[in-house]
């Protein structure tokens, strides 16, 4: 039997890389604890998530995880130099 011109052909996705497998089958709570815990790391793995993932879910989990790194890194930074001026003020 002869293929239609009108068949969709095979369309095979590749595996999905491991990055991309960790944010898609981590649950949001989890990743959210992930992103205020270790903000340093989990801003790395979120942008390697924007990066290197396809899955739209798995890009927006990294998206999630990397605004909320991006904020506690600058929160932090934004303490550390309060604290800072506030050593110089009192010298």
């Amino acid at each position: 039997m002869a293929r239609d011109d009108y068949d969709a052909p095979d369309v095979r996705r590749e595996q999905p890389n491991w990055i991309e497998q960790q944010f898609k089958n981590t649950n949001i709570v989890l990743l959210v604890i992930f992103a205020l815990c270790c903000n340093v790391l989990a801003l790395i793995f979120g942008i390697l998530g924007l990066t290197m993932s396809k899955d739209p879910e798995a890009k927006q989990k990294a998206l999630v995880v990397t605004i909320i790194a991006a904020i506690g890194f600058a929160l932090g930074a934004i303490w550390q130099v309060m604290q800072m001026g506030a050593q110089i003020a009192t010298k």
